[in-house]
């Protein structure tokens, strides 16, 4: 594409640089959601995170944060549901301050009306999602009262309720009160980055000054961007989200009278700063943890396997 021998540089190497930040600052909060289930080390939970990220680089269906979660259990000795409990809370509270952020963002800009009206099915069964999931890590007994009724007391009953408590294990961060407030910050501060990382792209792009929507109020544009962006890699995809992080992006662009070639330009740049910085050093990461690439397949299709046979 023409457009990319037109960018700036400056501005992507500062975006880059930023990647390491929002990695540390995700790993510090995952070391406060663990604390009462697992004495995680900082850098312990950063080698964890570039390994997940790599993964999900590598593989499809997101399944790094599978490997994530796996390797937790192993290097903490602790049961392997706790391990991905602990990722789907995580994951979860990343849901959450993303439907905040797209109501706040909602108020300030102009959506169109399908695109409102999806986000507001997209908020019921995130909403859902989170209720279920406050009850399990709340109740002391999950899966007594009703649920245990439903469940019975057969084999199968008495599995899931042994798995069903080792999995809810991964959601302590709710019975602990003392790193709420710190754990909600660096929850904002993600968000800061990666919203940075989208207005830096947009000024190498010279977005802000080509288009009037963007040059208007450019921070907003990079929030917008990054609320369409984040839904539609929430989704399932292929290995980096090729395909439907370009495709939203673009779609994010449109919003603003960018041409889908110029979008794509940006789309393709600001997806590749993201899975090259985890690439190159994801790969020391892997290695630190004993791993080969071959192996995180491998632990996929184990985990898968696992799921399988408790069904």
């Amino acid at each position: 594409m023409a457009i990319l021998r037109e960018v700036h540089l400056a501005p992507l190497i500062i975006c880059f640089l930023i990647s390491p930040f929002h990695v540390l600052t995700r790993s510090h909060r995952w070391v406060l959601m663990v604390r009462n289930l697992s004495k995680l080390k900082l850098f312990d939970s950063f080698s964890l995170q570039m390994v997940g990220y790599l993964a999900n680089s590598l593989l499809p269906l997101r399944m790094g944060d599978v490997v994530r979660g796996a390797m937790l259990a192993q290097r903490q000795k602790i049961p392997t549901s706790s391990g991905l409990g602990t990722v789907l809370i995580e994951r979860i509270l990343d849901m959450f301050s993303l439907l905040v952020i797209a109501a706040v963002i909602g108020f300030l800009f102009p959506f169109p009306k399908e695109m409102a009206e999806g986000a507001v099915v997209f908020g019921i069964i995130a909403a859902v999602g989170i209720i279920v999931t406050f009850y399990l890590a709340v109740d002391k007994d999950p899966f007594g009262g009703i649920v245990g009724r439903l469940l019975g007391g057969g084999r199968i009953a008495r599995l899931v309720r042994q798995k069903g408590g080792e999995f809810v294990a991964g959601f302590a961060m709710f019975r602990q009160t003392e790193h709420h407030w710190a754990i909600i910050f660096e929850t904002l501060l993600l968000w800061a980055f990666y919203a940075l990382q989208g207005y830096l792209i947009l000024v190498a792009f010279d977005f802000p000054v080509l288009y009037p929507l963007i040059g208007q109020q450019p921070l907003l544009a990079s929030f917008v961007i990054l609320v369409i962006s984040a839904i539609g890699i929430a989704l399932p995809a292929a290995p980096a989200g090729v395909g439907t992080f370009h495709a939203v992006v673009i779609f994010g662009l449109s919003l603003f009278d960018v041409p889908t070639d110029q979008a794509a330009g940006f789309a393709l740049v600001i997806h590749a700063v993201s899975v090259i910085f985890y690439i190159i050093f994801g790969l020391p990461f892997m290695w630190r943890e004993g791993l080969h690439i071959s192996e995180l397949k491998g632990i996929e299709e184990a985990e898968l396997k696992a799921k399988a046979n408790k069904k």
